[in-house]
């Protein structure tokens, strides 16, 4: 199965997630603890957060707290998602943009672009997808 869908990344605010949504896109959470976040606690749990894309507690919190460096982080979470079926995430996101009747997707995260353009380039790389997801 090949997807026409439109995939972006782009770190997340308060003014951000009014400019995707202007833009007729639809912001998906790929952070774990949203519910932590005052203006994104109407999403924790929704439809709308796939926590299965964000990193673990702990690999957040070897990063966070510089136990580990960039390269071992990136290494540590292909490896945790190496078991993930991403061409039922990909359908997962085309019916979330198809029921929301937006134009694309963008997978939102907070801060360094790190783990966002991670999940980007495994999703291209699935093959599942005729065009490469980019940073907004």
């Amino acid at each position: 199965m090949l997807s026409n869908l439109k995939i972006y990344t782009s770190y997340i605010d308060e003014e951000n997630i009014k400019r995707i949504t202007s833009q007729n896109l639809l912001p998906v959470f790929i952070i774990r603890s949203l519910g932590k976040i005052n203006y994104l606690q109407q999403w924790a749990g929704s439809a709308l957060h796939l926590i299965e894309l964000s990193p673990s507690k702990e690999l957040f919190w070897d990063f966070r707290d510089n136990r580990i460096d960039n390269q071992t982080f990136q290494k540590r979470f292909l490896i945790e998602k190496c078991l993930l079926d991403f061409q039922a995430i990909i359908e997962k996101l085309e019916n979330l943009k198809n029921t929301c009747g937006a134009d694309g997707i963008v997978l939102c995260g907070l801060g360094d672009i790190t783990h966002r353009s991670l999940v980007s380039d495994i999703l291209w790389r699935t093959g599942y997808l005729t065009e490469k997801p980019y940073e907004l």
